[in-house]
């Protein structure tokens, strides 16, 4: 089970746009655990192309995304790079 109470905002953001992967802005993310029950998914949304017209905030045609979360020796969780699809 996740403890709110462990969590602190980090310096850098968890994750960050990929080119090698072709995924870019992912943001709002939230959390659920897989079929196995025991894995936890990391589930965002982001791009797949890097030109924004208009508002980069209202950006209507974003892809979500699910792919495993994994903990370093310290317990903190390990985004990665987001996964392509």
């Amino acid at each position: 089970m996740l403890d709110l109470a462990s969590w602190t905002k980090s310096a850098q953001p968890g994750l960050r746009s990929c080119y090698d992967h072709g995924v870019y802005g992912p943001g709002h993310n939230s959390f659920t655990y897989a079929e196995d029950d025991d894995t936890v998914m990391l589930v965002y949304h982001a791009r797949t192309y890097t030109e924004i017209v208009g508002d980069p905030l209202w950006n209507p045609d974003r892809h979500t995304f699910v792919k495993p979360l994994r903990w370093d020796e310290q317990g903190m969780p390990v985004f990665s790079r987001p996964s392509t699809y």
